[in-house]
């Protein structure tokens, strides 16, 4: 083939894929960077108006969904680019996976930090901090959806919620990958009674 004679169809489109692959990839994401800058001013609202339910306890689930349901309301197609995944992810709680259900030793890397965390399988949690730089035990709601562990808290306002990819799970530990980078390893200290929880997480 002499270097003037025309490229095949299939290697044309290949050398197009990877001319304008990345730069379509970089386009998306600074859409859903400004989606998200759109976004923000209805979750300030949102989380300013402190929806709450009438008479019922407002866990750390329950207003989150709030907020979900408020966020919704307020925006339009460009800004769920940057919402709807976080939304989808909230309103499909409460799930907690039998699995899960129980007390946990969890030690985060690098930092050596040591917490034991109570799941219960109504979908609430305890964190009481072992060896850590913070001394305050921290509750919360907790599910999982797909591969994602969710950490709700009732103390502060954290938007987007803290959700952590699973990795490395098995029946007796599993590991958590961190918003920062660094890892959270997980192992059982002692199974709960479980009857609410959910049959299977769908990981394995």
């Amino acid at each position: 083939m002499g270097l003037t004679d025309k490229l095949p169809g299939w290697v044309s489109w290949a050398v197009r894929l990877l001319i304008y692959g990345p730069i379509l990839y970089l386009i998306y994401l600074a859409i859903v960077a400004f989606s998200a800058i759109r976004l923000q001013p209805s979750v300030d609202f949102c989380i300013a108006s402190r929806y709450k339910t009438d008479g019922a306890k407002e866990t750390a689930l329950l207003r989150t969904k709030r907020w979900v349901e408020c966020i919704d309301k307020r925006i339009g197609p460009f800004e769920r680019l940057a919402f709807s995944g976080t939304g989808e992810t909230i309103m499909a709680l409460p799930s907690t996976p039998c699995q899960f259900v129980g007390v946990w030793k969890a030690t985060r890397r690098p930092q050596g930090w040591v917490y034991e965390h109570t799941l219960n399988a109504d979908g609430q949690f305890s964190s009481t901090p072992i060896a850590s730089i913070s001394h305050e035990r921290v509750t919360g709601s907790w599910g999982v959806h797909g591969t994602q562990f969710i950490w709700l808290y009732d103390e502060g306002t954290v938007w987007p919620p803290d959700i952590n990819p699973i990795i490395n799970d098995k029946p007796y530990s599993f590991t958590l990958k961190e918003i920062d980078g660094s890892e959270t390893d997980f192992e059982l200290i002692q199974r709960m009674n479980a009857s609410f929880c959910t049959s299977a997480s769908g990981l394995n």
